[in-house]
Protein backbone atom coordinates (compact mmCIF):
# COMPACT_ATOMS: atom_id res chain seq x y z
CA UNK A 1 0.00 0.00 0.00
CA UNK A 2 1.15 3.34 -1.28
CA UNK A 3 1.41 5.95 1.91
CA UNK A 4 2.25 8.67 0.00
CA UNK A 5 0.47 10.94 -2.97
CA UNK A 6 2.54 12.21 -6.23
CA UNK A 7 1.36 15.65 -7.25
CA UNK A 8 2.45 17.52 -10.43
CA UNK A 9 3.28 21.23 -9.65
CA UNK A 10 3.80 23.39 -12.80
CA UNK A 11 5.80 20.71 -14.31
CA UNK A 12 7.54 19.64 -11.44
CA UNK A 13 6.40 16.40 -9.46
CA UNK A 14 6.56 15.75 -5.67
CA UNK A 15 6.04 12.93 -3.61
CA UNK A 16 4.15 13.99 -0.18
CA UNK A 17 4.08 11.51 2.68
CA UNK A 18 2.13 12.02 5.26
CA UNK A 19 5.17 12.84 7.58
CA UNK A 20 4.91 15.91 5.61
CA UNK A 21 1.01 16.38 6.58
CA UNK A 22 2.29 16.07 10.44
CA UNK A 23 5.27 18.40 9.99
CA UNK A 24 2.90 21.45 8.39
CA UNK A 25 -0.44 20.29 10.75
CA UNK A 26 1.41 19.29 13.84
CA UNK A 27 -0.94 16.93 15.77
CA UNK A 28 -3.29 19.23 16.96
CA UNK A 29 -6.47 17.15 14.63
CA UNK A 30 -4.01 14.55 13.23
CA UNK A 31 -6.76 11.91 12.71
CA UNK A 32 -8.74 14.49 10.56
CA UNK A 33 -5.37 14.58 8.43
CA UNK A 34 -5.11 11.54 7.81
CA UNK A 35 -8.80 11.46 6.48
CA UNK A 36 -7.47 14.30 4.54
CA UNK A 37 -4.90 12.91 3.03
CA UNK A 38 -6.41 9.35 2.59
CA UNK A 39 -8.82 11.41 0.56
CA UNK A 40 -6.70 13.40 -1.48
CA UNK A 41 -4.64 9.54 -2.23
CA UNK A 42 -8.28 8.52 -3.26
CA UNK A 43 -8.64 11.21 -5.02
CA UNK A 44 -5.46 10.82 -6.82
CA UNK A 45 -6.31 7.11 -7.72
CA UNK A 46 -8.94 8.33 -10.29
CA UNK A 47 -7.60 11.82 -11.26
CA UNK A 48 -3.96 11.23 -12.14
CA UNK A 49 -2.06 12.24 -15.17
CA UNK A 50 0.74 9.83 -15.67
CA UNK A 51 0.75 8.76 -12.08
CA UNK A 52 0.40 12.36 -10.90
CA UNK A 53 -2.03 14.73 -9.41
CA UNK A 54 -2.45 17.91 -10.86
CA UNK A 55 -2.42 21.13 -8.83
CA UNK A 56 -3.93 23.09 -11.56
CA UNK A 57 -7.63 23.50 -11.49
CA UNK A 58 -8.45 21.00 -9.27
CA UNK A 59 -11.15 22.36 -7.10
CA UNK A 60 -12.57 20.84 -3.71
CA UNK A 61 -15.83 20.49 -1.77
CA UNK A 62 -16.01 18.98 1.78
CA UNK A 63 -18.51 18.78 4.39
CA UNK A 64 -15.58 18.80 7.09
CA UNK A 65 -14.45 22.36 7.88
CA UNK A 66 -11.81 20.20 10.76
CA UNK A 67 -8.70 22.22 10.41
CA UNK A 68 -6.84 18.81 10.44
CA UNK A 69 -9.01 17.40 6.94
CA UNK A 70 -8.29 21.46 5.64
CA UNK A 71 -4.86 21.39 5.83
CA UNK A 72 -3.88 18.33 4.53
CA UNK A 73 -5.66 18.99 1.40
CA UNK A 74 -4.47 22.13 1.35
CA UNK A 75 -0.77 20.94 1.36
CA UNK A 76 -1.44 18.52 -1.41
CA UNK A 77 -3.72 20.55 -3.43
CA UNK A 78 -3.31 24.09 -2.59
CA UNK A 79 -7.02 24.48 -3.31
CA UNK A 80 -7.28 26.73 -0.75
CA UNK A 81 -4.63 29.16 -2.08
CA UNK A 82 -5.79 28.59 -5.44
CA UNK A 83 -9.38 29.48 -3.81
CA UNK A 84 -11.14 26.14 -4.95
CA UNK A 85 -11.96 25.00 -1.41
CA UNK A 86 -15.78 24.97 -0.52
CA UNK A 87 -16.53 23.61 2.99
CA UNK A 88 -20.28 22.45 2.65
CA UNK A 89 -21.88 21.29 5.70
CA UNK A 90 -25.50 19.91 4.09
CA UNK A 91 -23.67 17.60 2.15
CA UNK A 92 -25.63 14.94 3.46
CA UNK A 93 -23.72 12.17 2.96
CA UNK A 94 -21.17 10.32 5.51
CA UNK A 95 -22.58 12.17 8.45
CA UNK A 96 -20.65 9.75 11.20
CA UNK A 97 -20.49 12.33 13.97
CA UNK A 98 -23.52 12.22 16.13
CA UNK A 99 -22.58 15.47 17.61
CA UNK A 100 -21.49 17.57 14.68
CA UNK A 101 -22.78 19.57 11.92
CA UNK A 102 -20.58 17.71 9.34
CA UNK A 103 -19.78 14.99 6.70
CA UNK A 104 -16.65 13.08 6.10
CA UNK A 105 -17.25 13.72 2.25
CA UNK A 106 -15.19 14.78 -0.38
CA UNK A 107 -16.27 15.93 -3.98
CA UNK A 108 -13.05 17.02 -6.29
CA UNK A 109 -13.28 18.12 -9.49
CA UNK A 110 -10.76 18.27 -12.27
CA UNK A 111 -11.47 19.79 -15.49
CA UNK A 112 -14.79 17.92 -16.17
CA UNK A 113 -14.04 15.00 -14.75
CA UNK A 114 -15.23 14.62 -10.44
CA UNK A 115 -14.51 11.91 -8.03
CA UNK A 116 -16.78 11.48 -4.89
CA UNK A 117 -15.09 10.24 -1.82
CA UNK A 118 -17.43 9.17 1.14
CA UNK A 119 -16.06 7.66 4.41
CA UNK A 120 -16.98 4.46 5.22
CA UNK A 121 -18.84 3.56 8.23
CA UNK A 122 -16.90 2.29 11.47
CA UNK A 123 -13.91 4.00 10.25
CA UNK A 124 -13.79 5.75 13.54
CA UNK A 125 -14.83 4.31 16.89
CA UNK A 126 -17.77 6.18 18.36
CA UNK A 127 -15.64 6.65 21.49
CA UNK A 128 -13.08 9.62 19.13
CA UNK A 129 -16.78 11.83 19.02
CA UNK A 130 -17.53 10.93 22.72
CA UNK A 131 -14.28 12.26 23.90
CA UNK A 132 -14.35 15.54 21.55
CA UNK A 133 -18.09 16.05 23.00
CA UNK A 134 -16.79 15.47 26.19
CA UNK A 135 -13.58 18.17 25.55
CA UNK A 136 -16.08 21.00 24.05
CA UNK A 137 -18.25 20.53 26.98
CA UNK A 138 -16.27 19.98 30.16
CA UNK A 139 -12.62 21.38 28.96
CA UNK A 140 -10.84 18.51 31.33
CA UNK A 141 -7.30 17.99 31.48
CA UNK A 142 -8.05 14.00 31.84
CA UNK A 143 -10.25 14.48 28.32
CA UNK A 144 -7.86 16.38 26.36
CA UNK A 145 -4.94 13.79 26.83
CA UNK A 146 -6.95 10.65 26.15
CA UNK A 147 -8.44 12.47 22.82
CA UNK A 148 -5.15 13.55 21.86
CA UNK A 149 -3.71 10.07 22.49
CA UNK A 150 -6.42 8.72 20.65
CA UNK A 151 -5.98 11.19 17.38
CA UNK A 152 -2.38 9.68 17.40
CA UNK A 153 -3.22 6.22 17.58
CA UNK A 154 -6.38 6.75 14.69
CA UNK A 155 -4.09 8.69 12.34
CA UNK A 156 -1.16 5.74 12.56
CA UNK A 157 -4.35 2.95 11.74
CA UNK A 158 -5.81 5.12 8.90
CA UNK A 159 -2.92 6.09 6.99
CA UNK A 160 -1.98 2.47 6.84
CA UNK A 161 -5.27 1.44 5.12
CA UNK A 162 -5.91 1.12 1.55
CA UNK A 163 -8.29 3.68 0.31
CA UNK A 164 -10.83 1.07 -1.14
CA UNK A 165 -10.66 -0.12 2.41
CA UNK A 166 -11.99 3.33 4.33
CA UNK A 167 -13.98 5.10 1.65
CA UNK A 168 -16.94 4.51 -1.12
CA UNK A 169 -15.07 6.54 -4.32
CA UNK A 170 -16.79 7.15 -7.43
CA UNK A 171 -15.81 8.82 -10.39
CA UNK A 172 -17.60 10.75 -12.81
CA UNK A 173 -16.95 11.65 -16.58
Amino acid sequence: MKESITIIDQQNLFNIHFDDIKKYHGLTNIAGAAIGFKAMQAVATELSIDGALPRKNLHVETGHPGSGVRDAIEFITRCITDKNYVVNRNLPEARWNPYGDLSFSFYVSLNKEKVEVLLKPKQLPPLFFDLMKQVAEHNLPEDHQALAALKIGLASQLVKKDCRSLFDIKSFP
